[in-house]
């Protein structure tokens, strides 16, 4: 760095006579060596903003990727909840219809016991006349047996007089 004609210290500029002119001799210098360095500076800076330029443009497609991410982690939640909604009506609807089968069934069976109420009168009619028979039997075996009985005695009573 190339040092300027003139007094180099503070006593020199306080011999001189003034600490303004020495202020200013010392930013002279400093904006002196800041433009000496700035070219440096600018070209740091712009590969700065180079550097800085690519990663945000990295950070726009990670970000335009995030938000595709929540859009379509929203769409499966979405998604998800629909399904549910149609295995819930699914299920209502055959709910449903079991119960009107079931309402079916019953007038069914309702028709059928209405039809079969004159068969089971007869069939209950038959098995009392069926007891009925079945005691008379019972009577006429007794009388049956006391007949064959007395007839024994009778014909054992001829046989030995």
């Amino acid at each position: 760095m190339a040092q300027s004609a003139g007094p180099n210290s503070s006593e020199e500029w306080s011999e001189c006579g003034s600490q303004h002119l020495y202020q200013t001799h010392m930013k002279l210098i400093k904006a002196e060596l800041d433009l000496r360095t700035g070219v440096n500076h600018v070209s740091n800076i712009q590969s700065k903003l180079t550097k800085l330029l690519q990663e945000n443009a990295r950070l726009e497609v990670e970000k335009e990727r995030f938000e595709q991410r929540q859009d379509a982690l929203q769409l499966a939640n979405l998604l998800e909840k629909k399904i549910i909604w149609l295995r819930f009506e699914k299920m209502r609807d055959d709910v449903l219809q079991l119960k009107e089968q079931r309402q079916e069934a019953k007038v069914k069976l309702k028709n059928a016991h209405k039809m079969l109420l004159p068969y089971e009168t007869k069939i209950d009619n038959i098995k009392q006349q069926k007891d009925t028979v079945v005691k008379k039997c019972k009577s006429v075996e007794k009388d049956v047996s006391k007949c064959r009985k007395e007839i024994e005695k009778q014909t054992k009573k001829i046989r030995d007089p």
